[in-house]
């Protein structure tokens, strides 16, 4: 009887996998998958947690395809075009992604608003700026902070 070929295991259960290894020294690798329901096979927790170990699962490599067509969109697309496409992919994936822990979450989400605020004021100190709307408007949110912020852009505009 041929042997079952075990699911792939994606690269981000990879690093989680070996955070949890990691964290977790003095823990058999048996009972890792233990912990991970079985979900993987021992083999694959091993490899993961090797890996994490020596710092080979941050990098991805990049195909010529890929490349080809990374040049292809930055020649199609402004700064300002590729920036919001890249946060709202970033925000969908933070959406979909169910089994990331609830902290990890709130801070990509705020880290998130930050760049979209910083990309929407077009400014590098716009936490400053938003720090002056806020000292006179204390209960102001982002979106108060952007609105604020493209209004008097926008009285400057007309006054010149």
């Amino acid at each position: 009887m041929p042997k079952v070929r075990a699911n792939q295991m994606p690269l981000s259960k990879q690093i989680e996998v070996g955070k949890f290894a990691a964290a977790n020294k003095n823990m058999p690798l048996t009972e890792v998958v233990e912990h991970f329901e079985r979900k993987w096979n021992y083999d694959q927790v091993v490899r993961a947690a090797r890996k994490y170990k020596e710092g080979k699962l941050t990098i991805k490599h990049v195909t010529k395809k890929k490349s080809k067509q990374t040049k292809e969109t930055a020649a199609l697309n402004s700064v300002d075009e590729l920036f919001d496409k890249q946060l709202r992919y970033a925000l969908a994936q933070l959406d979909t992604d169910t089994e990331a822990p609830a902290v990890e979450r709130v801070a990509a989400l705020h880290k998130l608003q930050q760049m979209m605020l910083i990309s929407h004021m077009k400014r590098a100190d716009a936490n400053i700026v938003a720090s002056i709307i806020r000292r006179f408007i204390p209960d102001a949110s982002d979106s108060d902070v952007v609105k604020v912020y493209s209004e008097e852009v926008a009285k400057c505009k007309n006054s010149r």
